[in-house]
């Protein structure tokens, strides 16, 4: 089922501006903290990915 535009903008018409400006800012607010955890998740798997993969080259290199 798409989305209409249109429906989206009257159904907000109906709050008071300040109101929709609020909500907004929050949603913006919590999807910049979102995109952050991701982004601070996605750099401790490749820590340790890198790590990982260190170890197992220097167990390789010694013992090879």
């Amino acid at each position: 089922m798409p989305i209409n535009i249109q429906t989206l903008l009257h159904s907000a018409a109906a709050y008071p501006p300040w109101l929709v400006a609020v909500c907004a800012v929050v949603a913006g607010i919590f999807a910049l903290w979102l995109v952050g955890k991701l982004l601070k998740w996605s750099l401790m798997v490749i820590m340790v990915a890198v790590l990982i993969l260190g170890a197992a080259t220097l167990v390789w290199l010694v013992f090879r």
